[in-house]
Parts: C-alpha cells; structure tokens; sequence
C-alpha cells in the first residue's frame, strides 16, 4: 500500500521538462544578464578555444570579436556566458557542458530567440533579437566548431 501510494505521489509531482526547457533558460539567463552586452568582460578566463577544449569541442577558425566571457550559474551546473560580434550583430553562446539534451530545441520570447543544441558533452545555446539571426549565428558556429572533436 505504502509503494502504491509512494509511486501514484511521485507520478503526480514528475513534471518532465517542455521540449524547449533549455532553449527558454537561455532566454531568461540572458534577459538576467544585460550588463554582458554593454561591458567587455574577459578578465580571468581561458581563451575561447581552451574553454571549447575543456567542453569537448575543438575550435577550427574565430567566432568573431569575443567581448564577454563569463562562468555563470545554470540549472544543474555552471556554464559559459559567451557574448561575440557578428554580421548579424551581437550574439550570445552559452556552453554548457555535462548537461544532456537529447535534440533541438527552439523558443522565443518578445525580444530574444534561442536555439539549444545537443553537443557530446552537454549542449550549446545560441541567442540573438530573432529566429533568423539566430538560425544564422547556429550556422556559423557549427562551420567553426567542431563539438565531436
């Protein structure tokens, strides 16, 4: 009796994350984080290409002007606030090793939109002002980094 009623109060409380969980997390850590748009902030940190190292990716040719690079707190974890210039303006990656996603995911909200990619190590997300600049920014990044390496 005590397991049944166990497992029907677990069943209940088990609320397994949306299909675009962490594409929307990206969204809300930005919007925390203004600050990284006007503030150049990369004292202290590895080099970009180390700190793709350490996530399990191998960095093949420069995202672009890299002007904020931070460690920051995130569900499960921590991971890399990455702000860097591109033809499409400003874009945010964020590296988050050590947490699995199992496919794409795609949100957006009034002002941002997030693309959440699975990577061998965890996931990256890429956020920028619409889906197009951010379907653009994926693109580079995928041209340049190499997550299998």
């Amino acid at each position: 009796m005590v397991l049944a009623i166990t497992l029907g109060v677990t069943a209940l409380l088990y609320q397994p994350a949306s299909a675009d969980h962490y594409a929307l997390r990206a969204i809300e850590h930005v919007a925390m984080e203004p600050e990284s748009f006007t503030t150049v902030h990369l004292a202290d940190v590895p080099s970009l290409d180390e700190l793709i190292r350490t996530s399990g990716g191998r960095l093949k040719a420069p995202l672009g002007n890299v002007r904020y690079v931070k460690l920051c707190p995130v569900d499960g974890g921590t991971g890399w606030h990455i702000v860097f210039e591109t033809p499409e303006g400003l874009a945010t990656l964020l590296v988050i090793p050590g947490q699995p996603l199992g496919t794409t995911q795609h949100a957006s909200s009034a002002e941002w939109s997030a693309l959440a990619r699975p990577t061998r190590r965890g996931y990256y997300a890429v956020v920028t002002r619409s889906a197009q600049k951010t379907s653009h920014v994926d693109q580079l990044i995928r041209k340049r980094i190499d997550w299998d390496a």
